[in-house]
């Protein structure tokens, strides 16, 4: 206080003599060479008082002022941190295999934002979605395939043309998304099955090859007829883009092919849900879903009772004694080391064309999580929607990849969605089938545009995997797929 007073005080003094000379210079100094002189003895008078003024403010002991330190910017890191949660932790629900359960729990604690992980005790359909409309429920919820068949059967998920137009712009968002009770699913590539036709059936209809289109699938189901036994045969083999073009409900490949047969009269259908039954609670759920679909569709699911072989079941199907057979992508390497399918690299993309034998594979919904949020949080959205997608970049979440969005209303404006899709930024864990896609059509660079494929490993998609490392290159099946992939994933991917 007493410092800035005196010198406040030495500078009025100086005003006061700059002041009193001023005039005298005007006066007295006639010419230019005197007026110099008279500026630098001002100048030199000025500098000595500022000095004077200086060390008697430091004649009381004090530490000398210090010039503050010039701040020198650090080296840019490699990633921004992610900002610290403001809100309460994000509570996840599981309905997962034990040994992922435990996996991700492990990987809590690198998540960007608090978790609260919990198994979720519910064990059917209704006891979901009481969780889900309720004030209560987990910020994210991840769900498996019997739940993405369940919310399908009860009519809570949208119609794939709106999920499709969704997936055009956030692909890959997974299996389901929620928002304020509505539940948005759309058809993912990566988990695959097999379903195997039998032909002589097919040829019975007059059918002389097994139909490769959705055309000619619904041309072919007002042709086949019915034999003695009532057994029926047809091959649901398509894609989501002919799906999306014809604007059906996309509820998985297994409904799909029931509700083909069931547009046939009915029929049997065999299935083996070994992938699906993810506990005990899960087989129970399974087992009471299929027996539901006997009165409503038509259709008569025969269970197996023991695990068999895909060689097993190919004798099930070539001897007539079921119409189709919906087996699990476990048969997959199988049949494909015997030689039984093929185009292999095709199956292995979700889309093999219809072979003279008439197998072949489709897409099926896999496991995802649904992000549920409640009006004005925000903040604790943004965190789910953070939580759900970091989860989802591990290799047991391979089916979520890592643009998992929250929808903040009904789709409507094309916009809207643009909106969301430039603002998402891709990381490691990028969904095999659009880097694929992105890459065999020329919209990314390099193959820089798989990170982290490896990591996921051979047992998950073996060719992609040798796309990845450049040890082959993509067949013109595949490039012939993914050029109808309908993906704005390029202003990220690829792209400096």
């Amino acid at each position: 206080m007493w410092r800035s007073r005196r010198f406040r005080l030495g500078l009025s003094g100086l005003r006061q003599v700059v002041g009193d000379t001023m005039p005298n210079l005007s006066e007295d100094a006639n010419d230019s060479g005197s007026r110099r002189a008279w500026a630098l003895l001002l100048t030199a008078a000025l500098l000595l008082t500022a000095a004077l003024l200086l060390a008697g403010c430091r004649s009381g002991g004090e530490e000398p002022t210090r010039a503050p330190a010039v701040e020198v910017d650090a080296a840019p890191a490699e990633e921004a941190a992610e900002p610290a949660p403001s809100g309460p932790p994000v509570r996840v629900g599981h309905l997962m295999r034990p040994e992922q359960a435990r996996s991700v729990m492990t990987l809590a604690a690198g998540a960007p934002a608090a978790v609260e992980l919990a198994p979720l005790e519910v064990t059917d359909l209704d006891g979901l979605l009481r969780l889900l409309e309720t004030d209560g429920a987990p910020d994210v919820v991840q769900v498996d395939l019997t739940w993405v068949l369940e919310l399908a059967s009860a009519g809570r998920i949208v119609e794939v043309s709106d999920a499709a137009e969704l997936a055009a712009h956030v692909r890959p968002l997974g299996g389901l998304v929620a928002w304020r009770g509505e539940v948005w699913a759309h058809p993912d590539r990566a988990w695959c099955q097999v379903v195997f036709a039998h032909r002589g059936l097919m040829e019975e209809a007059g059918l002389t090859r097994v139909p490769s289109d959705w055309d000619g699938l619904l041309r072919a189901a007002r042709r086949l007829t019915v034999d003695r036994s009532g057994r029926h045969s047809l091959h649901p083999e398509f894609d989501r883009s002919a799906v999306a073009r014809h604007g059906l409900f996309m509820r998985s490949d297994l409904e799909s092919a029931w509700g083909l047969i069931r547009s046939m009269g009915g029929g049997t259908v065999n299935v083996d849900t070994r992938e699906a039954l993810i506990d005990e609670a899960g087989g129970v759920k399974a087992a009471r879903w299929l027996q539901g679909l006997r009165g409503r569709h038509g259709v008569t699911p025969g269970w197996l009772d023991a695990p068999v072989e895909a060689s097993e079941a190919m004798e099930i199907v070539t001897t007539g004694q079921v119409a189709m057979w919906v087996g699990s992508s476990a048969w997959i390497e199988e049949l494909e080391g015997e030689g039984r399918i093929r185009d292999p690299e095709a199956l292995w993309i979700g889309a093999l064309p219809v072979g003279e034998d008439g197998r072949g594979g489709c897409p099926a919904a896999g496991m995802g999580y649904v992000v549920t949020a409640r009006t004005g949080e925000v903040e604790q959205v943004e965190q789910a929607r953070r939580v759900a997608s970091w989860l989802a970049s591990e290799p047991v979440q391979l089916h979520l990849g890592r643009r998992h969005r929250v929808i903040p209303s009904r789709l409507g404006a094309r916009a809207r969605l643009a909106r969301v899709s430039r603002g998402s930024g891709v990381e490691q864990g990028v969904d095999p089938w659009v880097a694929a896609g992105l890459w065999s059509t020329g919209q990314a660079r390099d193959r820089a545009v798989f990170p982290g494929m490896a990591r996921l490993g051979e047992s998950i998609n073996p060719l992609l995997v040798a796309i990845a490392r450049g040890e082959r290159e993509p067949s013109e099946a595949l490039r012939r797929v993914a050029a109808d992939w309908r993906v704005l994933m390029v202003e990220t991917i690829g792209a400096e």
